[in-house]
């Protein structure tokens, strides 16, 4: 009889695991469509972006937990086994604990600002769209509406094009630099981030003092494989990249080159637009040039060294 009750017991968690089984595929499958169309809507993604955010919110639906609700019979056994299948899996927190915590940058103070617009930020925002704002007044709005540009470019992830829409006049060259201040805080200007660059990166090409300073960066560039990559024409999704005199997004173009014409000062600043328009620095092609630029010279990220950077290091 104990025998029978103990077979009996583990033939209904078997079947129950394979009830579980079809549930959460049935699930996955039935939800998935509904998902993405949830991730369009609210931050304007699509293809490989929405099933990310698919997958976050999947998460929330079949938990490792469920296996409390099996029968006693080869419970143990078979909790296990959904243990295991979710365990290397984690769920998306979007909180700013959570975002400086994986994102933490060495010497920057306000990649994700805590601070809140002041009021009237509403009428300054209507004039950067409409292009109503020069010099000081200029200046004086993109750092009122600081915060509101962090919370869309790193939380809500904007496209560069809808960013653009909203804030015209990040889209330059020297623009560009000064939000890197911002994002450094501690009251740098734009002219001390490119000039404490060009001193960093100096230094770093000291090794290469057979060639003048654009020619010694260049010859580093092809050093690590990553020139052709770096100077190409743009691609959707792709990495970001210098081509025609202009620095290109996501396949956007975000500035042109009209005062900062020489190679170092192009190099530089396409190393400033990963904090600016929190892209990664790990893509593939340009890993170990990113790797140069962030944390090497701006040093406003922390990773860990790329392969392939040996080729400069030994």
């Amino acid at each position: 009889m104990g025998v029978i009750s103990a077979v009996t017991g583990r033939l209904k968690a078997m079947a129950y695991l394979v009830s579980f089984e079809s549930v959460h595929k049935m699930i996955r499958v039935s939800r998935k469509s509904e998902l993405q169309a949830k991730a369009a809507a609210a931050f304007g993604l699509s293809g490989t972006c929405a099933i990310e955010y698919y997958c976050k919110e999947y998460e929330e639906y079949v938990r490792p937990e469920t296996a409390e609700e099996l029968p006693a019979g080869g419970k143990n056994a078979t909790r296990q086994l959904i243990i295991n299948k979710f365990k290397n899996k984690r769920r998306g927190d979007d909180s700013k604990e959570v975002t400086d915590r994986k994102r933490r940058r060495s010497g920057v103070l306000n990649y994700l600002p805590a601070d809140k617009e002041d009021e009237g930020c509403g009428d300054l925002r209507y004039k950067l769209r409409q292009g109503m704002l020069r010099g000081a007044e200029l200046d004086e709005a993109m750092s009122k509406t600081f915060a509101d540009r962090r919370i869309l470019v790193v939380t809500k992830r904007l496209s560069v094009p809808k960013l653009k829409k909203l804030y015209p006049a990040l889209f330059q060259e020297m623009e560009i630099w000064a939000e890197l201040a911002r994002i450094r805080g501690g009251g740098s200007t734009k002219e001390n981030e490119l000039e404490r660059a060009r001193e960093n990166l100096s230094k770093v090409l000291t090794k290469f003092q057979v060639c003048e300073t654009n020619a010694a960066l260049e010859h580093l560039l092809i050093e690590l494989r990553e020139e052709d990559a770096l100077y190409t024409a743009p691609t959707a999704g792709g990495p970001m990249v210098i081509w025609r005199d202009a620095l290109w997004v996501e396949g956007e173009k975000v500035a042109d080159f009209e005062i900062l014409l020489n190679k170092i000062d192009q190099f530089l600043t396409w190393g400033a637009a990963f904090s600016v328009f929190a892209q990664k620095p790990t893509k593939k092609s340009t890993r170990c040039s990113a790797y140069l630029a962030t944390v090497m010279v701006l040093q406003t990220d922390v990773l860990k060294p790329p392969k392939g950077l040996e080729r400069i290091t030994q």
